[in-house]
């Protein structure tokens, strides 16, 4: 039987603009979706239909207006929806990896650290964790005499580039992408599909956003169409 990772039941979402009279927006409604183990979900569709909107729910980024979005974190099942904060953030740290489409960083760490951090945190030996790292850096090709400074100032496509690298570091067993291909060229996408499938291959359960065709046609294994879970205005 296919294991089940993460699925949404009748999810919602609106947003309330505060800084225009407390307006609402609607965006979702009865988002119904699931996602198993060692399969790529690509959420298709127009801009601003809601697909990064679903990807941040699922990491508890956004609260969902009305239904569930259950984790299988640690054989048992988590509703992000009601979770409290500091089970999201186990959640997090164990369960489920995330590659937006920007890299946050603290200015004047490495480029090193930055990548390393998912497995130091995890408890691995400073050492070995640089290791991986750099061989992750290196397939990636961030040039090695980057690697000590801040990515904070490099190109949009290195920055992507790291930011990848620090998401595929550890073996999630849920990963979200968000356009994780978007500001790159082919022979890096290329790499980045490499990643995708090998990480499937272990089992790892993939719900991602890609607008590049080459990359959706070669890492899918279902596409699921937003724009049916629009909300009428």
């Amino acid at each position: 039987m296919e294991m089940q990772m993460l699925r949404f039941a009748r999810v919602s979402k609106t947003f309330v603009l505060h800084t225009q009279g407390a307006a609402q927006l609607p965006v979702l409604d009865g988002v119904d979706l699931s996602l198993l183990k060692g399969e790529c979900v690509v959420l298709d569709g127009p801009s601003g239909t809601g697909k990064s909107t679903i990807l941040r729910m699922a990491y508890g980024n956004y609260l969902c207006g009305a239904g569930e979005i259950q984790v299988f974190h640690e054989g048992v099942w988590l509703d992000i929806a009601k979770a409290a904060p500091r089970e999201v953030l186990a959640m997090r740290h164990e369960t489920m990896g995330y590659v937006s489409q920007f890299l946050n960083v603290v200015p004047r760490v490495s480029t090193l650290d930055v990548v390393s951090e998912p497995l130091r945190m995890h408890g691995m030996e400073v050492d070995l964790a640089k290791s991986r790292a750099m061989a992750l850096l290196e397939r990636l090709n961030i040039p090695e005499k980057l690697w000590s400074l801040s990515p904070v100032t490099f190109s949009g496509g290195e920055q992507q580039r790291v930011n990848i690298a620090r998401g595929f570091i550890r073996d999630y067993p849920i990963l979200l992408l968000d356009e994780p291909t978007a500001s790159l060229d082919g022979a890096n996408r290329m790499t980045v599909i490499a990643l995708i499938r090998e990480a499937m291959a272990r089992g790892t359960a993939v719900l991602g956003i890609f607008h590049d065709a080459v990359t959706r046609d070669q890492v899918a294994t279902r596409i699921l169409d937003v724009d049916q879970f629009q909300q009428a205005t």
